[in-house]
């Protein structure tokens, strides 16, 4: 059901007017962005691995992009599609010309990992922890993350950080904990950095979904009638 979410929404926003996907004589390239290859994304890879996004009459590129940098890119008209639904949400709410069109998971996916001297939240005071993006949906989980349990964000220096940078980060010392999303997690639990904390059981989340501009619905006005 997610696949065809997904199908449903790049064919009618960037399959041309009066052109039904069966009539095209090649696939429609569509552009999406993905934070991270991890569980809430997995619905969009399985239907490119699949075929399913040709047999419906366009081929999906996948770029990993973060969230914040791939709505500057759906704005300017440099990407068409992002999985990252919550930074979509957060950018919308602060003016920005983005839309939500679906949403995969509502609760929070991500779990905080630390290099094995911390073993619980408050041994970050005066540490460094990373996200994908400042501004994205691991920065809103994680400040959400912080409250719930009394820790003051402030006590930490958040930063932003490309998800295949992490581990080494956390080896060299250049960061003391990041977000993780499945499976990611099942590797630094087997390099041995400590769990210190699962979001999932304090905060509720957007994870994963389909986020588009407003300029491309205005240009595709089927998009938003037929979700």
């Amino acid at each position: 059901a997610a696949d065809d979410q997904y199908l449903h929404c790049a064919c009618f926003a960037l399959i041309p007017a009066g052109q039904s996907s069966a009539q095209s004589l090649a696939p429609v390239k569509v552009s999406v962005g993905v934070p991270t290859p991890s569980v809430p994304f997995l619905p969009l890879s399985v239907t490119v691995q699949k075929g399913f996004d040709r047999a419906n009459g366009i081929e999906i590129d996948i770029r990993t992009i973060s969230g914040s940098v791939g709505i500057q890119s759906m704005v300017s008209g440099g990407l068409d599609f992002t999985t990252s639904a919550g930074s979509v949400l957060n950018a919308g709410l602060a003016g920005a010309p983005v839309r939500v069109l679906m949403i995969m998971i509502d609760k929070s996916t991500y779990t905080i990992y630390a290099r094995p001297e911390i073993k619980g939240v408050q041994d970050l005071k005066g540490k460094r922890i990373s996200v994908d993006s400042i501004g994205g949906s691991q920065y809103s989980e994680l400040l959400l993350g912080f409250k719930k349990i009394g820790f003051n964000p402030s006590d930490v220096a958040i930063v932003g950080l490309s998800p295949s940078l992490r581990l080494a980060s956390l080896e060299s010392g250049a960061i003391a904990a990041t977000m993780v999303a499945p499976p990611q997690d099942l590797m630094f639990e087997k390099q041995g950095y400590n769990r210190i904390l699962r979001l999932g059981d304090h905060v509720v989340g957007i994870n994963g979904g389909l986020g588009v501009s407003t300029a491309l619905l205005q240009s595709k006005p089927a998009l938003e009638g037929e979700r």
